[in-house]
């Protein structure tokens, strides 16, 4: 009785409003709804579209993998344009400190000024990147680096280094695994220096310290390296300490601190460092891990 005047109702609404009753009722599932069978030509149409835009997408992801193969190459090769001059006169390199013994001593001088351990023994875990002939790692009490170049990292370990082979822009370790990293003369050399900071601030721990030491671009030995013909300097890309600075804020550092040595370009004798920048040519700095 009660269903029955509940249509009758609905029935009396639905002719007020002029309105089918059968638009008044709940609609069916629409799995008991009767399947609509498209028409041939749309059928035919949809389909035709269908394939154009599926050969569409197979061309453009045919594309992005060949762009994708052509930068790993280009890398590659630029990679490989950087590390073999240092394959090819790894000997010459070296034999570099044993004639600028001054210039070398007053170098480590200045590492020392803002080095955040007062001893190699407070140092629980730290890693040169780039460790070339094992020359700054030896004198700093660093034990362990990474070295693209087989023949540098040769000479390396002769010097009691353990070297591990690698690059700057993708560290063999894990995360949060180093109290101190080290870029000597490196950051210059490495082909993403934004990612070679980043990766440093990923394997510090939190708290941890990068130091970067470099020649600045703008100083007189700077001036003088871009203009000298040697097969090092000639694949270096030189930074100013600003652009270094912005480049470790990037990377996610902070709480800097600057050292500076080489004020003169024929020093006859080692020069006493000073804090800051903007006198020297040789800049070290020191940042924190946010």
């Amino acid at each position: 009785m009660h269903l029955l005047a509940h249509f009758k109702a609905l029935n009396h609404s639905a002719y007020r409003r002029k309105t089918p009753l059968s638009h008044t009722l709940p609609q069916l599932p629409p799995r008991l709804l009767p399947r609509t069978v498209m028409p041939r030509h749309f059928s035919s149409t949809f389909s035709r579209i269908f394939l154009k835009n599926k050969k569409a997408r197979k061309k453009e992801q045919a594309r992005k993998r060949t762009k994708a193969v052509e930068e790993a190459v280009n890398e590659k090769q630029e990679y490989l344009r950087r590390v073999q001059p240092f394959e090819e006169h790894a000997q010459r390199y070296d034999a570099w400190f044993e004639r600028h013994t001054h210039a070398f001593t007053s170098e480590i001088l200045a590492i020392k000024k803002v080095y955040p351990f007062h001893s190699h023994s407070e140092v629980p875990a730290a890693v040169e990147i780039g460790v070339g002939t094992g020359r700054f790692a030896r004198e700093l009490g660093v034990k362990l680096g990474v070295e693209p170049s087989r023949k540098m990292a040769e000479i390396a370990s002769q010097r009691g280094i353990e070297v591990v082979r690698g690059v700057a822009e993708a560290l063999p370790f894990k995360d949060a695994c180093f109290d101190l990293a080290l870029f000597i003369a490196t950051l210059c050399f490495v082909f993403d220096a934004e990612a070679a900071l980043s990766e440093a601030n990923r394997v510090l721990k939190h708290g941890g310290f990068v130091l970067v030491a470099f020649i600045e671009r703008e100083s007189p030995l700077g001036r003088a390296y871009k203009r000298k013909d040697s097969p090092f300097y000639a694949v270096a890309h030189f930074y100013t300490t600003e652009e270094v600075v912005s480049l470790l804020k990037s990377a996610g550092f902070r709480n800097f601190a600057f050292a500076q040595t080489l004020f003169e370009t024929t020093a006859e004798g080692v020069e006493t460092p000073k804090e800051g920048y903007g006198e020297g040519s040789f800049i070290v700095i020191r940042a924190e891990k946010a």
